[in-house]
């Protein structure tokens, strides 16, 4: 799977001058980057789930790729993610195919828990949800703890278009004590006098606890030696069939009709493995990244926060 690497574009990468070219701000040209990878990765594993698909689709989807503008690839990507996710939350049996994921004693010393992947995902498979409740751009000041989230860092994820996930609301729900995490927002200064905002953190559905993929919190950042095997990829949800829509482990901070989620989708075969995601933290973030945290690809993730 070498054309995962995007080989073929590194030389345009290393340049920085190309996002001029390219008429792009840093930070579109690495979500550019981004949403090439996942473009290739969900729509090869999207053909090859085609039981009439004959050749390898490689270069085709390639130059498909290539010949999308950056809308058409994030559109493409989240039609690509959102049917599986789909699919996933039909499966009565929480299980795809052939894999399944757990919670369970991290291979990294002193990590705590991790996730593993029991059985093989291949390239492109969604394989688990990053859940949580959803700050949109406008809101992200109410999150408990900004601007400095600290050693909980690793439960908040950003996606480019600005929605923040934090996990740690859901952590709260799991655990029937959603006072818990309000009265965390209060200790910040920030009440909940507004009442949408009161009706988003308690619209957690009884139905997503049993959500066996809703564990993408539980994903540790790969050591220095290691590599992430999965990557964010966004999932926007309005009301498909109430069944599905219940068992989501998605909430909106405010009133909406749309969930902007988070997925993880497989970067490479997986088989018997823990999962790793790359947190890209922000390596301006006041305060600090905590101590552990170390960067996959410092001058991707300075593109990302630029």
């Amino acid at each position: 799977m070498g054309w995962l690497n995007l080989s073929s574009l590194r030389n345009l990468f290393a340049n920085r001058s190309t996002t001029r070219l390219l008429g792009m701000t840093e930070r579109q040209f690495q979500e550019w980057v981004d949403l090439h990878r996942l473009y290739l990765a969900l729509a090869y594993h999207d053909e090859r789930d085609d039981v009439h698909a004959e050749e390898d689709p490689t270069e085709t989807l390639t130059e498909e790729a290539a010949s999308k503008s950056i809308e058409e690839l994030r559109s493409s990507v989240m039609d690509l993610a959102r049917r599986q996710v789909e699919d996933m939350m039909a499966d009565e049996n929480c299980s795809r195919g052939a894999c399944s994921v757990r919670v369970d004693l991290s291979g990294i010393d002193g990590a705590g828990d991790g996730v593993w992947l029991d059985g093989v995902a291949q390239v492109g498979q969604v394989v688990a949800l990053f859940p949580g409740l959803i700050y949109g751009p406008k809101q992200v000041r109410d999150i408990p703890g900004y601007p400095s989230f600290g050693s909980q860092s690793d439960f908040l994820m950003s996606r480019f278009d600005g929605y923040m996930i934090d996990s740690r609301a859901w952590m709260f729900h799991v655990d029937g004590n959603m006072e818990g995490y309000n009265a965390m927002r209060k200790r910040t200064g920030r009440s909940l006098e507004d009442a949408a905002s009161q009706n988003g953190t308690q619209n957690f559905s009884e139905e997503s606890l049993t959500n066996a993929w809703a564990v993408g919190h539980m994903v540790n950042h790969p050591t220095r030696d290691g590599s992430p095997n999965i990557m964010p990829v966004p999932v926007n949800w309005t009301t498909c069939d109430h069944r599905l829509d219940a068992c989501l482990p998605w909430a909106l901070f405010s009133s909406g009709k749309t969930l902007k989620g988070l997925a993880f989708v497989a970067k490479r075969h997986i088989e018997d493995e823990e999962l790793f995601v790359d947190y890209r933290l922000n390596p301006g973030v006041i305060g600090g990244v905590p101590e552990w945290y170390h960067h996959v690809d410092q001058s991707e993730d300075v593109r990302r926060w630029s």
